[in-house]
């Protein structure tokens, strides 16, 4: 199943199919990307499922229509950002950060979203693996 049933976005298979293809495109047009790893965290407030529902939201308004966004487990969403430098990074997270801030002050203590975040960047022209950018995003995550 190349969609995830709950929030619409890619699966997990879907997103490594797709992004096969566009590290390889990028590879050799030279193109920058970004991966954007988002995580639910344990906590008192929403659970792992409801948690990255309202991360899927957050990324379906917060995102160009062009980017790849996906569920790739049930606590991670991730984003990858086509054509996207390196130094985008810091504006395409705080985009998140305050979606999640926002949703976290109107929230009752048992709704609140307990997240990670972490970017890793694609750079033109270095092969990676779609499994490898997922690790590295992993990799580079903190607490929101």
């Amino acid at each position: 199943m190349l969609r995830d049933e709950k929030t619409g976005l890619l699966s997990r298979s879907g997103f490594l199919f797709l992004t096969e293809h566009l590290v390889k495109i990028a590879e050799r047009g030279g193109h920058g990307m970004l991966l954007i790893s988002l995580g639910v965290e344990p906590g008192e407030g929403l659970s792992a499922e409801e948690g990255a529902e309202v991360l899927a939201e957050m990324v379906v308004r917060g995102y160009r229509g062009s980017d790849i966004k996906a569920r790739v487990s049930d606590r991670e969403v991730v984003v990858l950002a086509i054509d996207a430098p390196s130094g985008t990074a810091r504006l395409l997270t705080d985009r998140l950060r305050k979606s999640i801030d926002g949703h976290n002050k109107v929230a009752q203590p048992a709704r609140r979203l307990a997240a990670s975040l972490g970017v890793a960047v694609i750079e033109a022209g270095r092969p990676h693996s779609p499994e490898d950018l997922l690790a590295k995003g992993r990799a580079a995550r903190v607490a929101v």
